[in-house]
């Protein structure tokens, strides 16, 4: 449950149906470990939950879309959190993860849970973003987890959704950012 109070605060994300953001923290202990981290002690589970399952908040239909969003999914994702009791530190823990998880070289910095969000999203998308993580997760592991949480043609869709998001304010796509690059590429080549 973690440091505390947040475990009721999380649970009604447990409990609705599956979605694919939920397969993102499996990607880092499919069988309830990860290689260097400890549960409790370097990260707390339920944090790890939330933040992977509101990862691409910033992304959905009933948003404001007047920021990258990251930050708007962040931001949400803490507010959701403050209003079901979980404590100002893990949900600004949650807001962190979430607002930097396409942010190589500064997740990395921000302690675990930046790091598994973010590393657990690039594993989801296909690849690891580094070559100490090749062999995170097991086919036999990768099966299991994509049997229970179907990719959907994933990769597109998010994609799709990241430069819709991105065309509805100019704040949105700063120039070097996923959304900006997105933009940008679907503007140049049509395609991103």
């Amino acid at each position: 449950m973690g440091r505390g109070g947040h475990g009721a605060g999380i649970a009604h994300l447990r409990s609705r149906p599956p979605r694919r953001p939920d397969r993102t923290p499996w990607w880092w202990h499919p069988d309830g470990r990860e290689a260097h981290t400890v549960v409790g002690r370097d990260y707390h589970d339920d944090l790890l939950f939330a933040a992977c399952a509101m990862h691409d908040l910033g992304v959905a239909s009933d948003g404001p879309h007047n920021q990258r969003f990251e930050v708007e999914g962040a931001d949400r994702a803490a507010a959701l959190l403050l209003e079901r009791g979980v404590p100002a530190a893990d949900a600004d823990e949650v807001w962190q993860a979430i607002a930097l998880h396409t942010s190589p070289g500064i997740a990395e910095r921000r302690g675990t849970l930046c790091v598994l969000v973010r590393e657990g999203v690039g594993l989801d998308f296909g690849g690891p973003l580094g070559a100490h993580h090749i062999d995170a997760v097991t086919d036999e592991q990768a099966d299991a987890i994509h049997h229970a949480y179907p990719r959907l043609e994933m990769a597109r869709s998010l994609t799709d959704a990241i430069v819709a998001q991105a065309a509805k304010d100019p704040r949105n796509a700063p120039r070097y950012s996923i959304p900006g690059e997105f933009l940008r590429e679907r503007g140049k080549f049509g395609q991103t």
